[in-house]
C-alpha cells in the first residue's frame, strides 16, 4: 500500500494494522456472505469471493499459503473467529441494522443492513483489541442518524444558499473527509448523489456517474489500514451492485487514500490529480 513503518512503535502499529485488517476483513466478508444469501458454507479461505477489492483478496490468499500461515500463525485464530460468527443468529442480528427509508425512492443499493453493521462495529472491535490505539487516534462511531442529518443539512445548504441546485451531485462540489474511518460520511454523500441521479432518470448510466463522482469529487483520507480497507470495500460493494465495478487503474478507483491528512501529502497520481496544489 506504499506505507512504511519505522522503529518499535512502527512495528507495533504495523502488527496492529495487520491483525485489524485480517479480523475486521473476516467480519466484513461474513456480512457480505450473508447479503449474498449465505447458501455456500462460509469459510475464511473463500473471503476473496466476497471481498472484491484486489488488496483484500491477495491478503487472504497469503494467509492460505502454507509458508505464510506457518509464519503468521493466524490460521487457528481465523478458524475460531469463523466458528464464532457462524453461531450468530443472522436474521435478528442484521434486522437490528436495517435503516428506515428516508424517501419513497429505493435506497438499498447504497445503504443496506450489512453496510450499516460493517460501519458500526469497528469502534467496539478496536476498543476490545487495541484500546490505547483507539484513544490515541480518536476512533469514535458516529450514529447514522447524526451522519445523515449533518450530510443532508449540507446538501440543503448547497441547494438553497450556494446555488448548487443538485446538491452533492453538482459537478462543482468536492467533498473531502480527512479522517474518513470506515466511510460513514462518504457513503451518506454517495446516497445523496444516488438519489439525485435516480430522480433525474439517470437509468443505466447511474452507476457510471456515481463511479465518476467517487473517483474525482468524493475523497477520503485515513491513517488506519483496517478502516481504510473497509471504506474502500463499502464503495466497491455499492458500485458493484449498480453495475459499475471500479477498474484496477489508478484513475478508476474510489478516491480513498491511506495517508496522514496532516503530513502525508505524497501519494498516487490520482491524489496529485485531485490536489495539484
Amino acid at each position: 500500500l506504499g506505507v512504511k513503518f519505522e522503529g518499535a512503535d512502527g512495528e507495533e502499529f504495523f502488527r496492529s494494522s495487520l491483525i485489524q485488517t485480517a479480523f475486521y476483513g473476516l467480519f466484513a466478508g461474513w456480512a457480505l456472505w450473508h447479503h449474498s444469501g449465505g447458501k455456500k458454507a462460509f469459510k475464511w479461505e473463500d473471503l476473496g469471493d466476497y471481498l472484491k477489492i484486489p488488496f483484500l483478496g491477495e491478503l487472504f490468499y497469503e494467509f492460505r499459503h502454507p509458508k505464510r500461515i506457518q509464519e503468521l500463525k493466524l490460521a487457528e485464530h481465523l478458524d475460531v473467529a469463523t466458528e464464532a460468527l457462524l453461531r450468530v443468529a443472522r436474521a435478528p442480528f442484521f434486522d437490528r441494522f436495517r435503516l428506515p427509508q428516508i424517501s419513497k425512492k429505493e435506497t438499498k443499493p447504497v445503504h443496506g443492513a450489512e453496510t450499516a453493521a460493517i460501519l458500526y462495529f469497528y469502534e467496539p472491535f478496536l476498543e476490545a483489541f487495541d484500546p490505547d490505539l483507539r484513544k490515541q487516534l480518536g476512533v469514535w462511531y458516529t450514529p447514522h442518524e447524526i451522519v445523515s442529518y449533518q450530510v443532508r443539512k449540507v446538501d440543503q445548504l448547497l441547494r438553497e444558499e450556494l446555488g448548487c441546485e443538485r446538491g452533492f451531485a453538482d459537478e462543482r462540489v468536492v467533498v473531502l473527509d480527512p479522517c474518513c474511518g470506515t466511510g460513514a460520511y462518504l457513503i451518506e454523500v454517495l446516497r445523496c448523489v444516488y438519489e439525485q441521479l435516480d430522480g433525474e432518470g439517470a437509468g443505466a448510466m447511474l452507476g457510471a456517474k456515481l463511479l465518476d463522482a467517487c473517483c474525482r469529487r468524493i475523497l477520503g483520507f485515513e491513517i488506519l489500514t483496517a478502516p481504510f480497507v473497509i471504506a474502500q470495500l463499502q464503495v466497491y460493494f455499492i458500485l458493484s451492485k449498480l453495475g459499475a465495478t471500479p477498474g484496477e487503474g489508478s484513475g478508476h478507483r474510489p478516491a480513498i487514500f491511506l495517508t496522514n491528512a496532516l503530513t502525508g501529502w505524497d501519494g498516487s497520481d490520482q491524489l496529485k490529480f485531485n490536489f495539484p496544489e
